[in-house]
């Protein structure tokens, strides 16, 4: 769903595309966090 997203996203506006790329590798990084601070918590 997110990929169909990019594709249509680029091909209508290339600069909006890298500012949904950035935000969608923050909200990875914040996932990936989250879930290590979790861990953590749990131990």
């Amino acid at each position: 769903m997110l990929i169909f997203f990019k594709k249509y996203n680029s091909c209508k506006n290339p600069t909006s595309t890298i500012g949904l790329e950035v935000s969608y590798q923050l909200s990875v990084i914040s996932y990936q966090l989250s879930v290590i601070s979790y861990q953590l918590s749990v131990h």
